[in-house]
């Protein structure tokens, strides 16, 4: 994650994951904080971290975030660093989801507004919720979207609103695209993408494409919203030899 203003932070896996920052020199990173370190700290601790940490945000306004699993049933693990300490800023969900473990699945921060997508439940009885909220302020919550135990997570997305776009596989491989368009919105379905999408992306203007992918090629295609279709926009073919590494 970057901001003009506050320089870089990234996410990487040793240890269970480690935040690095930087403070504008891409070359040149020092370690925040370890999983090790959060899970043992009083914020860590107040939330029952478990796993890896799994996002990372940077804004001018709130500094850097990071986000983690939770044991402890309806509590969000979103962090926000205060020095040389960590706080638990996310929200405490109510309702079924708060009777239940939570990850986050994916963070993001523009201009003081945080949003997370959060997974509460289990494999058999899970679904996604999306969360936001403002630096010293009450969080947001979307409407829960059911996720079925037969369905895979391909990938998700951010879309310009604040809300996410959600890409899941179902048990016979066909594909589902859902789309929630930022604080306190319903989750959308839209069409099934084109077999092979691996990822989707949300411009400005709604604009949604789809990105998939056949062994070299790489086809992007773009949602036709009043008739429902995907159309075919530009196909790249990518030279990768196999068996090179």
């Amino acid at each position: 994650s970057a901001s003009p203003a506050s320089g870089f932070v990234a996410l990487v896996r040793a240890g269970g994951g480690e935040v690095l920052g930087s403070t504008g020199n891409p070359s040149t990173w020092s370690k925040l904080v370890g999983r090790g370190a959060m899970a043992s700290s009083d914020a860590g601790r107040s939330c029952g971290v478990v796993g890896d940490i799994t996002a990372v945000a940077l804004d001018t306004t709130r500094g850097v975030q990071l986000a983690t699993s939770c044991a402890s049933p309806g509590v969000v693990g979103i962090f926000e660093q205060a020095g040389s300490s960590w706080h638990l800023v996310g929200p405490r969900l109510s309702g079924r989801a708060g009777f239940a473990p939570t990850k986050v699945l994916r963070l993001v921060d523009v201009n003081g507004e945080a949003s997370g997508l959060v997974a509460v439940g289990t494999r058999s009885r899970a679904s996604l919720i999306a969360v936001t909220g403002v630096a010293g302020g009450a969080w947001s919550r979307s409407a829960p979207l059911p996720v079925s135990p037969q369905s895979r997570l391909v990938s998700t997305g951010i879309e310009p609103g604040g809300g996410f776009v959600v890409l899941m596989s179902r048990s016979d491989k066909s594909l589902a695209l859902d789309v929630e368009t930022g604080p306190t919105g319903g989750w959308q379905p839209l069409p099934d993408p084109p077999s092979g999408t691996a990822g989707v992306a949300v411009g400005t203007g709604g604009a949604v494409d789809a990105l998939a992918v056949a062994s070299t090629r790489l086809t992007d295609w773009r949602l036709d919203a009043p008739a429902g279709t995907w159309t075919r926009i530009g196909t790249v073919t990518v030279p990768i030899q196999f068996g090179s590494s």
